[in-house]
């Protein structure tokens, strides 16, 4: 994986112009994700799903969580060495979860995913307000595409609803898809696969 101020390798210049071409014109199907297949390949894109009564008790928790981490700093000066200890382990892990909340909301206020199918590659990139996070693996590398049942999950590269094995490791997309758009995207990878590269194709239906 790469950030987004690193240069793409020269076998992702079909990418670079599916990508161009995805973000002109891709249609929403079958709600607010858009599918596009150009002459370069297909694009998938998942704006992430906002939910603004959730947005709105984060940033209220968010407010409380600035007042308990200030009250816990202006306690550490001149404390007994205790509750110094004390509130150095506590305030850590407060300031933890404060920010994984932060990324929360600003996920849910500007985060989306993208996946190209192109040139031979699957190219997969998360995109956080200007930063971009990409995975680029061979399409015959891809095994076991299928939706999720259960996308609760402790690893975080199983979040998304649809799952595949890329180079033999656990991989997903779809991150708040409902079931009806991780089947479009789905059946969208697999008619792709089994057009352009056949035992691509098999290998992604092969059963868990």
């Amino acid at each position: 994986m790469t950030g987004g101020t690193d240069r793409e390798p020269p076998e992702l210049e079909a990418f670079r112009r599916t990508r161009a071409r995805f973000e002109a014109g891709a249609e929403t199907r079958p709600s607010r994700i858009g599918i596009l297949e150009t002459a370069d390949g297909l694009g998938i894109y998942n704006p992430s799903r906002r939910s603004w009564p959730l947005l709105a008790f984060l940033v209220v928790w968010l407010a409380g969580w600035a007042a308990g981490e200030s009250f816990a700093l202006s306690q550490i000066v001149g404390a007994p060495l205790p509750v110094v200890a004390f509130l150095a382990i506590w305030g850590s892990l407060w300031t933890l979860a404060g920010v994984g909340v932060t990324a929360v909301v600003l996920w849910l206020l500007g985060g989306a995913e993208v996946l190209f199918l192109t040139d031979g590659y699957l190219v997969r990139e998360i995109r956080f307000f200007g930063l971009v996070r990409r995975k680029v693996v061979p399409i015959d590398a891809i095994t076991d595409l299928h939706v999720a049942a259960n996308v609760r999950s402790a690893n975080p590269t199983r979040l998304g609803k649809v799952h595949f094995n890329a180079a033999g490791k656990p991989t997903s997309f779809g991150i708040g898809f409902a079931d009806d758009e991780a089947k479009a995207a789905v059946a969208a990878i697999r008619d792709y696969l089994s057009r352009k590269t056949p035992s691509a194709g098999e290998s992604a239906q092969t059963p868990r």
